[in-house]
């Protein structure tokens, strides 16, 4: 009985672990979202500033055939 209760020490140190992690993650997002550091807000404008230039970019290809 000695190893299983060894065992199940250390599980529920492991599973006390994880759940301070998971916790310190949460508040390291939410701190982030208030800063306006959000990563999927970046990511956002990121695609938004992609599709933007993507847009020019085929507009200045379409004016310069026009030209033609």
């Amino acid at each position: 009985m000695g190893a299983f209760d060894k065992a199940k020490d250390m599980a529920g140190e492991a599973a006390e672990k994880a759940k301070q992690a998971a916790h310190k993650a949460q508040q390291s997002r939410e701190q982030k979202q208030e800063s306006g550091q959000d990563p999927s807000q970046r990511a956002k404008e990121g695609a938004e500033q992609g599709r933007d230039r993507m847009k020019d970019d085929r507009d200045e290809r379409d004016d310069k055939r026009e030209q033609r």
